[in-house]
């Protein structure tokens, strides 16, 4: 039926794949669970009807049952495992040859239809409640952007600079975060505020972190989910020192790049020289005295953003967004970006036009007493202003203006 919860599409989760990522049909196969449990009204998250969010006395969310689908932005569509392509009718394949990143997601939000729409990763595992609890704070008005916590396999992710770089967060996920595994808006916030198409990539990472900034500077409100937490392939612990090392200077770079295009003016070149001279001493001690990796990645991390910083100097402060189908070969299918859109923040209406006070008049002195006044102190026969209308607040100086009689006091 055209009108049924499997052909409706409230919620949209948008997945960015190459097509052969090993745990897809996995992501798949628990992402379709969670969208069923959201059709079936069972808003609970991995602590329970009570517990979980925005959440009535019943344990649902007041509302109908959500519908929804999984749209999968695949860069190489024939790798796609047949099981994926033919795992349900809700599942959509978008076809982005040569698009990644930034510029994917875009084209992601861009074939979806839900009016909330969730963002993850290939390869995670969500609980059967994710969707419904990260879109309950969306759909009751306590949020436009929202934020769910990320583990490893088996536990709680490790506090950590190394934790950061694999994408892990804790639950519940800490204020200014927004992990790429585990994140959701509503439609208005990505209609003014999309993803940077610069970003994303193996050299500038960091697209969630500076699509959250763009967004709470825009005027909209961000809210951290707890309780349901997704599991990603990654472990601190398991990581190898080269990864970690490359992670800390993608890092870097997006400092660089963020630094260098949202700043009014560029740094001086002789005092970016001065900090690299400074961070690559710190990163060489580092280095010698062994030390941990708390220390040693945030110290690549500076010496990457110093040395890209040099490189930006000369970068104009403003670019246009790259598009796919002038930059990637087989990227036609993709909609060409066109000027840099303007970040217009919520209610950005015309001020409403008051009604003028009326024009002061010296105070004069009565003739003859002052005749009493009306019930709520304004005097017969004058429409009086908003203050008349607020007891406490008159003054005898507001009556000296002319503005209306105090009530007599005795």
């Amino acid at each position: 039926m055209p009108g049924s919860l499997r052909h409706r599409a409230d919620v949209s989760v948008v997945v960015v794949a190459h097509g052969t990522e090993p745990g897809l049909p996995e992501s798949v196969r628990s992402l379709l669970a969670s969208l069923d449990d959201a059709a079936r009204g069972a808003h609970v998250g991995a602590r329970g009807a009570h517990d979980a969010p925005h959440a009535d006395a019943a344990g649902g969310l007041r509302g109908d049952h959500l519908g929804g689908e999984l749209v999968l932005v695949v860069r190489d569509v024939a790798a796609l495992p047949c099981a994926v392509r033919a795992a349900d009718p809700r599942v959509r394949v978008v076809a982005a040859p040569g698009v990644a990143g930034g510029r994917a997601r875009n084209v992601g939000v861009a074939a979806a239809r839900g009016r909330y729409l969730l963002f993850t990763v290939p390869g995670v595992r969500v609980p059967a409640g994710w969707v419904a609890a990260l879109v309950a704070p969306l759909r009751s008005g306590h949020a436009d952007l929202v934020a769910g916590a990320v583990h490893p396999p088996g536990g709680a992710p490790a506090t950590g600079p190394a934790a950061a770089l694999l994408g892990l967060v804790a639950d519940p996920p800490p204020r200014g975060v927004l992990p790429e595994a585990s994140a959701g808006a509503t439609r208005a916030v990505l209609e003014a505020v999309g993803f940077d198409e610069a970003l994303g990539t193996a050299r500038y990472p960091g697209a969630a972190e500076v699509f959250r900034r763009d967004v709470v500077g825009a005027g909209f409100r961000a809210h951290a989910v707890a309780g349901v937490p997704v599991e990603v392939p990654a472990d601190p612990r398991a990581a190898g020192g080269r990864v970690l090392a490359a992670r800390a200077r993608g890092q870097g770079r997006t400092a660089a790049y963020v630094e260098r295009h949202l700043r009014d003016r560029p740094p001086a070149a002789a005092a970016a020289g001065l900090r690299l001279l400074r961070d690559a001493a710190a990163l060489a001690a580092a280095r010698a005295g062994r030390a941990p990796l708390d220390r040693l990645l945030p110290a690549r991390a500076a010496v990457a953003r110093d040395l890209r910083s040099l490189a930006l100097l000369r970068a104009p402060d403003r670019e246009r967004p790259r598009s796919a189908a002038g930059d990637a070969p087989g990227g036609a299918g993709a909609p060409r970006a066109a000027e840099p859109r303007v970040l217009v923040a919520r209610g950005a209406q015309p001020p409403t036009t008051l009604p003028e006070l009326p024009a002061e008049r010296p105070a004069e002195p009565p003739a003859e007493p002052p005749a009493p006044a009306a019930a709520g102190g304004v005097a017969p026969g004058d429409r009086g202003v908003v203050h008349q209308f607020w007891s406490p607040a008159r003054t005898r100086a507001a009556a000296a203006r002319g503005w209306g009689a105090l009530p007599p006091t005795g």
